[in-house]
């Protein structure tokens, strides 16, 4: 989860942009209902009413992904699609897994790792700024 995560979040970037984009780290709203919504109800009911693994496995991975490409919400198309592509790998291995072993707790645990990481990072920039002027900097030397 960690090394597809992070590899797409800045993997991609250096495709489309050239550098990792700082204006991608700004504070997320914490919601935890996304995890029993995608993987615990739609893919199982879509798997029920279809029996048909690849739609209940990529329609609701493919929603998930792209709720995900807008959180931050940036109005500019290279940010959307860097942000899809950034979660799509990582969606598609989790929806897999989850299709196969139905354990959700783990899912919603590793996604609260994220969360906090995300939030440590967050507060570090905010108490100080000179942190989030030198990765300003880092980034728009690449």
């Amino acid at each position: 989860m960690l090394v597809l995560g992070m590899g797409g979040m800045y993997g991609f970037p250096f495709l489309i942009y050239g550098y990792v984009p700082v204006k991608r780290i700004q504070p997320i709203p914490v919601v935890f209902t996304e995890m029993p919504l995608y993987f615990g109800y739609s893919l199982n009911k879509i798997g029920e009413n279809t029996n048909n693994k690849f739609l209940s496995i990529g329609y609701p991975m493919f929603f998930y992904t792209l709720q995900l490409s807008f959180i931050p919400l940036i109005f500019d198309w290279k940010h959307l699609i860097l942000r899809f592509l950034s979660f799509l790998p990582l969606m598609i291995v989790l929806g897999i897994i989850f299709y196969k072993k139905r354990k959700l707790v783990s899912f919603m645990i590793g996604h609260s790792i994220l969360d906090l990481a995300t939030g440590a990072q967050i507060v570090m920039t905010s108490i100080s700024p000179a942190i989030f002027e030198m990765m300003k900097n880092m980034s728009s030397k690449m």
